[in-house]
């Protein structure tokens, strides 16, 4: 199963990224900040011995509608499926 995750580099995303990726689902973290996804990904790696094709980080800042869009285009060309999506991302409005 491939699986979506926002805000998926820290917090309960982040355990829940690292529990589907111990049971065999390919994950992808939608994350406002790639390089922290980025280091979310690579602490996921060394932790549940995954395999990188199993993992991928994406950027989606969910603030911005621009990016939302950016990232649907990018998933929808890159992509071949989406099983499961896990809202986890926290939005701030100032």
């Amino acid at each position: 199963k491939t699986v979506l995750i926002t805000g998926g580099n820290t917090g309960i995303g982040y355990e829940t990224a690292m529990d589907l990726l111990q049971r065999g689902a390919r994950v992808v973290l939608a994350c406002r900040n790639v390089s922290k996804g980025y280091d979310a990904m690579n602490k996921l790696l060394v932790k549940t011995s995954s395999n990188q094709e199993n993992i991928r980080v994406m950027e989606c800042d969910l603030c911005s509608l621009n990016s939302v869009r950016a990232f649907v285009k990018m998933y929808n060309e890159e992509e071949d499926r989406l099983d499961i999506l896990i809202c986890n991302a926290g939005l701030g409005w100032s």
